[in-house]
Formats: structure tokens, C-alpha cells, sequence
């Protein structure tokens, strides 16, 4: 025969209650993530930061196209 275990919980919580605490618990941390500031400060706007300068965005390569190849063995990846 097999030897009964106690239970595990002390406190038995009602569905309604766990419900109740989940949406706290939930609430509590979107306050926090609102009113922590963020670790990345914005120095200047994006219009100056770029301003002057070429951005060249590469298409990704796939299949037989290697990519950039630079003089000597330099490859892109």
C-alpha cells in the first residue's frame, strides 16, 4: 500500500482570490515599469544625429549571393 502525503499548501486560495492577486501583482509591476526611467538617454534628436551624413541599408543575402566582398579575403557577414 502506498503511504498518504500531507498536503503541500497551508493556506487553501479561493479561484477568485488568486484572480485578484494576479491583476495587483500585474498592475503593481506596469506602475513600476512606468515610473523606472529609462537606462538609455536620447542625446540629440534623430534629425541631427544623421544630418550630413549617407545611411546605406543592405538588403540581407541568401542563397548564392556571398554578400560584400572587400579587397583581399574580407567578406561580409
Amino acid at each position: 500500500m502506498y503511504k498518504r502525503r500531507r498536503p503541500l499548501l497551508i493556506m487553501w486560495i479561493s479561484k477568485r482570490n488568486l484572480i485578484s492577486a494576479c491583476i495587483i501583482i500585474g498592475l503593481l509591476t506596469a506602475v513600476w515599469f512606468l515610473m523606472v526611467p529609462p537606462d538609455v538617454a536620447v542625446l540629440a534628436p534623430f534629425s541631427e544625429a544623421v544630418s550630413g551624413k549617407k545611411v546605406v541599408i543592405d538588403a540581407g543575402h541568401g542563397g548564392i549571393d556571398p554578400g560584400a566582398k572587400a579587397p583581399g579575403i574580407t567578406l561580409e557577414k
